[in-house]
């Protein structure tokens, strides 16, 4: 028999990471199980496991948070969005001052 010791193989889950603040795909990772219940992964903020489906050149991808799946929009249209709302963020701060 066998007297050294099994380890057991440390398990983890594919996640995809991104920007927290615009959704923007920033690429993969693995989330570790949790020490004290095998099975349950630690999934931190600014990922899914939720895989971004392929997109074609010149595409970006990002996730919604609230719907839970992504979309791909051109880097031109990503950025006039974020322009335009943080545009609107400010006249809304202005007219509350």
């Amino acid at each position: 028999m066998d007297d050294i010791p099994q380890h057991e193989e440390e398990t983890t889950m594919k996640i995809y990471l991104f920007n927290p603040e615009t959704g923007v795909y920033l690429g993969e990772d693995f989330a570790d199980e949790t020490p004290l219940r095998r099975g349950e992964y630690v999934i931190p903020p600014g990922a899914t496991t939720i895989a971004p489906p392929r997109i074609e050149k010149g595409q970006v991808l990002v996730f919604n948070r609230k719907a839970q799946y992504w979309t791909s929009s051109s880097a031109a249209e990503l950025l006039e969005n974020q322009f335009h709302g943080r545009l609107k963020q400010k006249r809304l701060s202005e007219n509350s001052l």
